[in-house]
């Protein structure tokens, strides 16, 4: 009977590991095969009628971004989970089969604590992000000299968003890249690239000095993406107003950042 559990439980984590490998590489091959949409593709200035597809972006494009640290976590705890499965089994043999009954519970209470804590994050973050910027984009981001919101539009539908703006705490002339998003189903498509490239194109027509953003590990391809258009680790920079750590930061981002290092990056208009 012990060994019949030790083994279900084996071919249990065996398959839920293979199952999150599976879903993954299906979805970067569905994406990275997708058409590409440059000639249907237009990168124009927010207008105040884009306002209800821009929050429904954001709110996409942040659970998304959940989705993606969740599997995160899950694939890079797996490999210690599997391990403390084997362990507890044996003990279980060899001992009481208490033990493995004990570590089923504390595992569960585990993944409920991330599971709360994650939501709770979000939770906080779009409550946040929603009642500030996001309530007003054109006073946020169009009223400000040098600041902007473009939107990605495609065949009549918005389907990304991107933000450049000036903190009063940084310094003259460094404005901060936000609210980058591409809806989940319009990944992978160039989008990215022709905002990105909008955005340095409005920051040299208005002879800015630097941009600079922070971003998730765990966002690899738009890390790739903004190394590629030459922007710069900047996350143990001297000056902090130059690179984004003095920005006042909401409380889910703070727990979302425990969760998931982060990197701050600067590009020097001037060099770009």
């Amino acid at each position: 009977m012990h060994f019949t559990t030790f083994k279900y439980c084996l071919l249990i984590f065996c398959f839920f590991y293979k199952k999150n490998m599976v879903s993954s590489d299906a979805v970067q091959h569905w994406t990275t095969h997708y058409p590409e949409v440059k000639d249907r593709l237009t990168i124009r200035s927010f207008q105040r009628s884009d306002k209800k597809e821009c929050v429904q972006i954001f709110m996409e494009g942040f659970q998304d971004y959940i989705k993606n640290l969740a599997r995160t976590f899950i694939l890079k705890s797996s490999w210690y989970i599997g391990m403390a499965i084997i362990f507890a089994s044996l003990a279980a043999v060899l001992w009481s089969t208490w033990i493995f009954v004990v570590f089923v519970f504390i595992i569960l209470i585990l993944l409920t604590f991330f599971y709360i804590s994650l939501h709770v994050a979000c939770y906080k973050y779009v409550k946040y992000t929603v009642r500030t910027d996001m309530r007003d984009i054109e006073k946020s981001y169009m009223s400000d000299e040098g600041c902007h919101m473009w939107v990605a539009e495609l065949c009549g539908k918005v389907v990304g968003m991107v933000g450049l703006r000036h903190d009063e705490n940084q310094e003259p002339g460094v404005f901060e890249l936000q609210r980058m998003y591409v809806v989940p189903g319009y990944k992978r498509m160039g989008i990215g690239k022709r905002m990105l490239t909008e955005v340095i194109t409005h920051a040299k027509k208005h002879r800015m000095k630097m941009i600079v953003l922070t971003t998730s590990n765990i966002q690899v391809p738009a890390i790739q993406l903004y190394m590629k258009y030459g922007f710069k680790d900047a996350t143990h920079s001297s000056s902090a107003n130059e690179s984004g750590g003095s920005i006042q930061r909401p409380d889910g981002e703070s727990i979302l950042a425990i969760l998931t290092a982060v990197t701050n990056f600067k590009l020097s208009i001037s060099s770009s």
